[in-house]
Order: structure tokens, then C-alpha cells, then sequence
């Protein structure tokens, strides 16, 4: 008897296994479509000033009914030389575009179909250094990406002084989160935002740092349970963190 329980066990958590890990989609590029991406996978473009550039991938769906997938931005690093003069990142689902501050959407595909993602950069009026990271996820499945601009011609930023910004911490977090921001010299001005996944701006602040390490409140006490991205800018530097409130 102990012997058929093991056995049928052994089966029932195989089969549960099997069926959790199970693929949804696949992201392919145009010049490779029936090659998968990998995960964490890094393409690198060149930009030109004051101009868009874009990458073109298809989404798979390679089940057998519709599936609706989450595409998620990340604007790790965006060359910036002046306020308002700056690169921003979007993208394009289907024939729906979303502006550079939407960081998130939904991306619905039919059974055994595909469509269209399409990531853009909008470079500022000088090439520079730009880093944006997308992720498609569904449920537990999940892919990350990440799009370097001008890294490979070896074009350089002006020295950021901002010199680290840690995770936010804790995360998820119920009701005060915290993020450490190392600057190079004392500074004033630089911006703390707080937007939604729909990308609208729900929270703001001015911050000085010191120079060194500067632990930053982040005013999150008020926010409803959701996920949120935490943007920091100054000067020459655009840092987002991603921030779960569960209440």
C-alpha cells in the first residue's frame, strides 16, 4: 500500500510540475522567428540625436485559448542633458502605442496567434547612454529583456552624481518604504516620483541629498495596494525601481 501511495504521489506531483511549467509564449525577433529569446537576453542599438529608434519583436501565444499577457517597462538608466531635454523610452502593442510614461499594459492575444511589440527610444538632442528593461509576464511565467543604447559604439554619459540607488526596501510594503540614494557631492533638486502601473504620476517630491549615502522616505503611506515605480532624476540621471504596497 505504501508502495502505490508513493508511486501515485510521485505521479500526481509530476504531472503538477509538468503543468506549471508549461510555456505560454514565445518573443521572437523578425530576423530569428523561430528562434525563442532567451531569458534575461540584452540587444544593443545605436540612436541618433533628437529622433526615434525602435526594435521590432513579435508575441506569441502557443496555447490553445486567448491569453492575456502583462508587458512591463523599466527605465533603468535614460540619458538626460538638461530638464526637458532628455531620451525617453515607450512601446507599442498591436497597433497600440502608449506614452513614456506608461510602464505598464495589458497584451491580449488570441489562441495559436501572434502580434506586434515594438519598443522605442526617442533620443535627446546628444547620443548617450540609455538602459530600459521590459519584462512579459503571465502568472509565474515571465521574461525579461533588456535594450542598451549606444553601448557598443562606446558613447559615454556625463558623470552621473548619483553614484548607486539601492532596491526599495521593504518590498512589498504595507506602509513607510525606503530606497538609499549615494550621491558624489551635495546636491538639491533632484526628483522622487511615484507613478502607477498605468503609468499616471500619483505622488512627488523634491529631495537634497547629501553627499554619501542619503536614506530617502518614500511617500508611500497613502497608496493603495498595486504596484508602483519609483523614479528618481536628476540632472543627467533617470533611475526606476519597481514598489509593491499590499494593504
Amino acid at each position: 500500500m505504501k508502495k502505490l501511495y508513493f508511486t501515485l504521489l510521485g505521479i500526481t506531483l509530476s504531472l503538477s510540475f509538468a503543468f506549471a511549467q508549461a510555456p505560454t509564449f514565445e518573443l521572437v525577433t523578425t530576423t530569428a522567428s523561430t528562434t525563442p529569446i532567451a531569458n534575461n537576453a540584452i540587444f544593443d542599438m545605436a540612436t541618433s540625436v533628437s529622433s526615434d529608434v525602435s526594435y521590432h519583436f513579435v508575441l506569441k501565444n502557443i496555447t490553445a485559448s486567448t491569453q492575456t499577457y502583462t508587458i512591463r517597462k523599466y527605465d533603468n538608466l535614460l540619458h538626460s542633458v538638461s530638464l526637458g531635454d532628455e531620451a525617453a523610452a515607450y512601446f507599442c502593442t498591436g497597433t497600440t502605442c502608449y506614452v513614456p510614461t506608461v510602464m505598464s499594459a495589458f497584451f491580449i492575444i488570441p489562441a495559436n496567434s501572434s502580434d506586434d511589440f515594438t519598443v522605442y527610444l526617442d533620443e535627446a538632442s546628444t547620443m548617450g547612454l540609455s538602459n530600459v528593461g521590459y519584462e512579459v509576464k503571465n502568472g509565474t511565467e515571465q521574461l525579461l529583456i533588456a535594450m542598451r543604447y549606444n553601448y557598443a559604439m562606446g558613447v559615454s554619459n556625463n558623470q552621473s552624481d548619483l553614484s548607486s540607488v539601492s532596491n526599495i526596501y521593504p518590498n512589498p510594503s504595507s506602509s513607510n518604504a525606503f530606497i538609499n540614494v549615494s550621491a558624489l557631492k551635495e546636491l538639491s533638486g533632484t526628483n522622487l516620483q511615484v507613478f502607477n502601473c498605468l503609468g499616471a504620476l500619483v505622488t512627488s517630491k523634491e529631495i537634497s541629498l547629501n553627499k554619501g549615502k542619503n536614506t530617502i522616505s518614500i511617500p508611500s503611506e497613502n497608496l493603495e495596494t498595486g504596484i508602483y515605480f519609483v523614479r528618481i532624476t536628476n540632472g543627467s540621471t533617470t533611475l526606476t525601481r519597481k514598489l509593491t504596497i499590499t494593504k
